[in-house]
């Protein structure tokens, strides 16, 4: 007896060699939040935020930049889905891990 089974999401990318059509598009989507990440942490740009932080404001420096991390999660996971794929420093991730969101004066 013949029996049809559905493949499998990893059978489906060897038989296609792992690329999709919407891959390119996936590509840009995931460039473009990776390259506007890298603009917020220009000196220029993100000095706004330090300098914001530094004053006691850094409930103020953190809302802004939060919302940009979920819009930038939100991109990466349509250029995921679409089938990109690509590298970078997220804004909010960068300056949380130096400690930028600080909401004591001067930066105590």
């Amino acid at each position: 007896m013949n029996s049809i089974t559905n493949l499998t999401a990893i059978e489906l990318e060897e038989i296609s060699g792992g690329a999709s059509l919407t891959a390119p598009l996936g590509n840009l989507i995931i460039g473009g939040v990776y390259a506007g990440n890298a603009l917020l942490n220009t000196p220029l740009i993100s000095s706004v935020g330090k300098t914001l932080s530094f004053l006691g404001g850094g409930a103020l420096h953190r809302i802004p930049d939060f919302g940009g991390y979920v819009l930038s999660k939100a991109g990466l996971g349509l250029g995921q889905a679409l089938g990109g794929s690509g590298s970078g420093t997220l804004h909010y991730d960068k300056e949380q891990s130096e400690g930028q969101y600080k909401t004591s004066l001067f930066g105590f």
